[in-house]
């Protein structure tokens, strides 16, 4: 039994007439006539004793009609609803951020966005960046904020802002009262750095290897808190985002001014190419580019 069904049965009860039924259907009369068919071959019952040009409803359509325009009642009522809901902001937007990035962009953008929209339900989930992409493969978050190279072509990539990576010392280090520091100086200097499993690791690799710095690696550690709280302590340098540079941990460290160009991260919205974002998850991602714009670590980019 299909709702359409169910809509033309109980057109063709009010209006009396099969060819006033698929008018107001916008159907063709024939095409309506057999989804009726259909639906008493379904019920086993006739629902409309046919007199010539004339409609009788019988004893099975009187006791079809209230229930079917309950139904279609009911079906009504949950579109309402639904679209309600959605226009006034009553749904769930899951996000997922890489940690690097999370603590720095998400509760400004949470908190603009939870004025805005207070009824909305928001989940907030950090992981690397490896397992945000099966998140999103599996459905089980909306949108996710992390930093380039996306490469898999399963996913969406919106870039939302651009982040220097700054090279930083404890204050007391020999380097750090210097005006300019040159990228081969930090060679075979021991550094405190992140765990493989983080994208950032993976980027301030490559950016020594370009330019062909060997790295003195004394410790590694899942936590950008407790790497900078190693660097301020003087037992290494590191390379870092310039947002985690106003965070409490990064108290007693100073960043080398370094010469030529400086070295950044892309910061991008992620989701499935497959699934449309929201709109309320589409709102989130504004309050985040707001976010963007009121920091000064980060260089907006352009939508």
């Amino acid at each position: 039994m299909e709702l359409h069904q169910l809509r033309y049965f109980v057109a063709v009860v009010e209006t009396g007439s099969f060819g006033k039924a698929a008018d107001r259907c916008h159907i063709a009369q024939p095409s309506l006539s057999q989804q009726i068919i259909k639906l008493e071959k379904e019920l086993g019952e006739q629902l409309f004793d046919r007199l010539g040009r004339r409609i009788a409803v019988t004893d099975a359509g009187e006791a079809l009609f209230p229930r079917a325009k309950l139904i279609l009642a009911e079906v009504e009522s949950i579109r309402t609803a639904v679209m309600e809901d959605v226009e006034e902001g009553r749904g769930r937007v899951i996000i997922g951020a890489i940690p690097t990035i999370a603590p720095y962009l998400l509760p400004p953008a949470v908190k603009s966005f939870r004025s805005a929209y207070p009824e909305a339900h928001i989940e907030v989930i950090e992981d690397v960046t490896a397992n945000l992409i099966q998140m999103l493969v599996d459905a089980e978050i909306h949108v996710a904020l992390m930093s380039t190279p996306v490469n898999d072509h399963r996913m969406d990539v919106e870039r939302i802002a651009t982040e220097p990576l700054l090279p930083v010392a404890a204050k007391a280090h020999a380097l750090a009262s210097r005006k300019r520091v040159r990228f081969e100086e930090l060679d075979e200097q021991p550094a405190i750095v992140l765990h493989e499993m983080h994208c950032l690791s993976g980027q301030v690799n490559s950016l020594c290897e370009e330019q062909g710095i060997r790295q003195q690696i004394i410790c590694r550690s899942s936590q950008l808190s407790t790497v900078l709280s190693m660097v301020s302590l003087g037992l290494g340098i590191s390379v870092v985002p310039k947002a985690c540079l106003k965070s409490a941990a990064a108290k007693g460290l100073a960043c080398l001014s370094m010469a030529g160009s400086q070295p950044q991260r892309d910061i991008v919205a992620v989701w499935n190419h497959g699934r449309e974002v929201s709109g309320l998850g589409r709102e989130l991602i504004e309050e985040v580019r707001a976010a963007v714009r009121k920091s000064d670590a980060f260089e907006a980019a352009d939508q």
